[in-house]
């Protein structure tokens, strides 16, 4: 019996870990309004590294979703430093 695995599989399995690299990560996280004075924070290595070991956990077999969580807990975590720093100035 011969088994054929799909090129698309076997190409996201070798990529796999430059696309989990922080810089990468921190490459595909938006940004948000160009038009903003400051800068959301950068995610910590080890806040990624948290959000993807739960992301493998919860969806071990499902690449895009570990991604797309990982990009959205990111921007979250981003979204609670920029409102906590704004609350400090208050």
């Amino acid at each position: 019996m011969v088994f054929r695995i799909p090129v698309a599989l076997v190409v996201a399995t070798l990529l796999l870990p430059t696309v989990w690299a922080q810089s990468s990560v921190q490459n595909l996280l938006d940004p948000g309004d160009k038009e903003s004075v400051s800068k959301p924070p950068q995610v910590p290595s080890e806040v990624i590294a948290e959000i993807r070991k739960r992301a493998e956990q919860t969806y071990p077999d499902n690449f895009s979703t570990q991604l797309f969580t990982i990009k959205n807990e990111s921007k979250a975590w981003q979204s609670l430093q920029t409102h906590s720093r704004s609350r400090e100035g208050v």
